[in-house]
């Protein structure tokens, strides 16, 4: 088996110097009788799913790349609730650093392609909850022509996706900011306006005042 991944490995270098292509081959497990031989095939199709770790080969061997971790960084509630806060108050220093943090262990460890698209999807979901949350378009955050196959199947492309992801989640903290700062514009009209037409009224109070802004005497 040593000598069929030499003789592989040689064949993608040699694409890849006469033809300029990148090749990856995925090889199966060998198998007897012959009539397994679509156990290899699935195997060999299961091996191409960790391009994303073939830096120093071009061919990946499902009996190698299976001994790697299968398990995948977790995104738990704790993590959701760091990056969202992140993005929704945090300064764009702090957002850059939480989306690194997010970002950097699912490509430090060895996963299927499957599993990079399960976790990108997680973040994807956080960032669309908060997209519901303060009314955002997508499209000014993910352009226009936000092709979803295109993102999964570009996340093993590791500075690829983290310069997407970081780009993605300024935008929509920038967008954020924007909002509340509209929003916080345009309740200090409103109680300005409300000041100015009752301010002769001597029962006029911050809870009057708070309450017709809906918002509660404390924070107002």
């Amino acid at each position: 088996i040593e000598d069929l991944l030499r003789q592989l490995n040689l064949f993608c270098k040699e694409c890849r110097r006469i033809f300029g292509l990148c090749v990856f081959i995925g090889l199966g497990n060998a198998c007897s009788p012959l009539t397994n031989i679509y156990v290899s095939y699935q195997n060999a199709l299961e091996a191409l799913g960790y391009k994303a770790i073939a830096d120093a080969s071009p061919v990946l061997y499902y009996c190698d790349v299976e001994l790697s971790n299968r398990t995948g960084p977790g995104f738990d509630n704790s993590t959701e609730e760091e990056l969202m806060a992140a993005i929704r108050v945090g300064s764009r220093d702090e957002t850059t650093q939480m989306v690194a943090q997010v970002a950097n262990p699912v490509y430090d460890v060895k996963l299927h392609s499957s599993q990079y698209q399960v976790y990108i999807i997680s973040i994807l979901n956080v960032m669309f909850r908060l997209l519901e949350q303060y009314k955002i378009d997508s499209r000014i955050v993910f352009g226009k022509n936000l092709d979803y196959s295109v993102i999964l199947s570009d996340v093993t492309d590791k500075e690829r996706m983290r310069k997407w992801m970081l780009s993605s989640c300024l935008k929509l903290r920038d967008e954020i900011q924007k909002e509340r700062a509209d929003s916080m514009q345009s309740i200090i009209s409103k109680a300005l306006d409300f000041i100015q037409a009752h301010y002769k009224d001597p029962e006029l109070s911050v809870e009057l005042i708070a309450n017709h802004c809906s918002l509660s005497p404390a924070y107002f």
